[in-house]
């Protein structure tokens, strides 16, 4: 995988993690995790199936995030939550090899690779580890893994309780990989929703497609660069990086 970028373009990419460096079409993680999430809150909150659902959609579309609603609405446990939620057969997760050279390759030219996720640091943690990619995103200085997930979201927004798509978790993603005022950031995400913020702030943002069109109520207006899968990010990062740079 070669992105021929010069070094001394080196910036922050940022890739959220579920949809975007694996598929949910392909691993089925997301139809295990939505059933968990309508288990749950049927366990928890003793709602019917379909009311489980319904509840589970509202809040997602209202916060980008249900145990965002359910914490503060219905006073449930996010850390107790995120462990059921995410509770599924890891063996869906196969070592990608094509994903490791290609954040191999970015790493090599220097750039500082992070996740920006929604899900919690042992989801995280996991998948990366799945894919054989955590390396990746390990910071050498203390061996912590370069992740901001939702309770970091939580603790560092103002007002608390903000996570993506809200503008106070870019703020605070910004502050935890001290990014500064101006600094080129390239960030990708499966969710268009996710990047308008961002991109508002000034960071390059990248719509992982999956074959999907442009919205037509988005299409007027339209800043986000498009790639269909996240190997197809390699051949675009040039043009990021200088429309990135154009910005300075």
């Amino acid at each position: 995988v070669q992105t021929n970028i010069n070094d001394k373009h080196t910036m922050k990419i940022v890739f959220d993690l579920d949809n975007t460096l694996y598929s949910f079409e392909e691993t089925g993680i997301d139809d295990f995790m939505r059933q968990n999430i309508a288990q749950y809150i049927v366990d928890h909150m003793k709602l019917p199936m379909e009311e489980a659902k319904t509840l589970s959609n509202k809040y997602y579309a209202e916060y980008g995030l249900c145990i965002a609603g359910l914490a503060q609405h219905h006073g449930i446990d996010a850390e107790h939550y995120c462990a059921y939620v995410h509770k599924f057969d890891m063996s869906v997760v196969k070592k990608d090899e094509p994903l490791i050279a290609l954040l191999e390759a970015l790493a090599k030219e220097g750039h500082e690779l992070w996740i920006f996720t929604n899900a919690d640091m042992n989801h995280a943690d996991r998948m990366l580890s799945g894919l054989g990619i955590k390396e990746f995103f390990i910071n050498t200085a203390d061996d912590s893994v370069r992740a901001i997930d939702c309770f970091a979201q939580w603790e560092h927004s103002s007002p608390s309780f903000q996570n993506k798509p809200d503008h106070s978790a870019y703020e605070c993603a910004a502050k935890t990989m001290n990014a500064q005022p101006g600094e080129p950031v390239i960030f990708l995400d499966d969710s268009e929703a996710n990047l308008r913020a961002p991109n508002a702030m000034g960071w390059q943002t990248v719509w992982i497609a999956h074959g999907r069109d442009v919205p037509e109520d988005r299409k007027e207006g339209w800043k986000h660069h498009v790639v269909t899968n996240i190997y197809e990010f390699p051949a675009a990062v040039p043009a990021i990086v200088e429309a990135a740079l154009a910005k300075k």
